[in-house]
C-alpha cells in the first residue's frame, strides 16, 4: 500500500491520469492497477522479512551500484546513508 500510494500522489500531484501512466509503460489501466496492488503488497511483505532478519528492505535488493555511507538507528528503526556511483 505504502508504495502505490506515493505512485498515484505522484501521478495526482503530476496530473497525469493512470490511463496515461499505462499507455506510456504499455500495459492496459486494468493491469497497471494490478501490478500496482501486487507492488504495494509485496513491499510490505519485504518490509516484514526485513525486519525479522534485522536488516532493511534495501539491504535485501541492493546491487553493486550502491555503497553504505553511514547508518544509524532511531526508535523508528534502523536508517542507512548511501551513495550510487
Amino acid at each position: 500500500m505504502i508504495m502505490d500510494i506515493k505512485v498515484r500522489e505522484y501521478l495526482k500531484k503530476n496530473k497525469i491520469a493512470q490511463k496515461d501512466l499505462a499507455e506510456r509503460i504499455g500495459v492496459s489501466p486494468a493491469v497497471l492497477t494490478k501490478k500496482l496492488d501486487k507492488l504495494s503488497s509485496d513491499i510490505i511483505f519485504l518490509d516484514k522479512i526485513a525486519t525479522a532478519l534485522d536488516t532493511s528492505v534495501l539491504n535485501l535488493i541492493e546491487d553493486d551500484k550502491s555503497k553504505i555511507v553511514t547508518s544509524f538507528s532511531t526508535d523508528e528503526g534502523l536508517f542507512q546513508i548511501r551513495k550510487f556511483s
